[in-house]
């Protein structure tokens, strides 16, 4: 997997159908100019999910997801991008977080991200393409500096406990809003 596509394979499905809707809704350009995009494609909502707590070990990122859908909606994400923080999330192993980050489109949203930490970089560690030597130092001190500040404001947010999310979901159908709580319990 290229590293651009850590962030959310869906951002890149988006920009294509930005590119979409610019050419269908572009007017003819002006002799010599360039249209101005950002009249066309509004700026991204910025919203926070913060999962606390500690996940049970029942508990999947899919879990995490869709009850965060089954709470908002599927179009309760409609425009923004969403950040996954809390000691929950930041317990999740990468391809984890990947499962959460791509199924942010369900809710509506543009992109879902969890911003580089530890886990990432040893993630990425090795990896083709990943930069190697003094390039890896370097890029490891310039994704640190990324994740958001502390006490930055969100257009909107939701804060969801790992003792909420203590039951499996399941999707039923073709609809993401079609899912079923599901309390098993193994009698042995």
């Amino acid at each position: 997997m290229p590293l651009h596509h850590l962030g959310n394979v869906n951002h890149e499905l988006d920009q294509r159908r930005s590119a979409i809707i610019l050419c269908l809704a572009t007017p003819s350009p002006s002799p010599g100019g360039i249209h101005d995009a950002s009249r066309w494609t509004p700026e991204s909502k910025t919203f926070q999910v913060r999962v606390d707590g500690r996940l049970r070990p029942d508990v999947s990122a899919k879990d995490i997801i869709l009850a965060l859908i089954s709470r908002i909606g599927v179009g309760g994400g409609t425009g923004s991008v969403i950040e996954y923080t809390g000691s929950a999330i930041r317990a999740l192993n990468l391809k984890e977080r990947m499962t959460v980050c791509n199924m942010s489109i369900e809710a509506g949203a543009r992109a879902g991200l969890v911003a580089p930490d530890d886990t990432t970089f040893q993630y990425l560690c090795g990896r083709p393409h990943a930069p190697k030597g003094a390039e890896w130092a370097a890029a490891v001190a310039r994704w640190k500096v990324l994740p958001t500040d502390g006490g930055a404001a969100y257009d909107s947010g939701v804060t969801m406990y790992s003792r909420a999310l203590s039951e499996n979901h399941h999707q039923t159908g073709s609809r993401p809003t079609a899912i079923l709580r599901l309390a098993l319990r193994c009698r042995g």
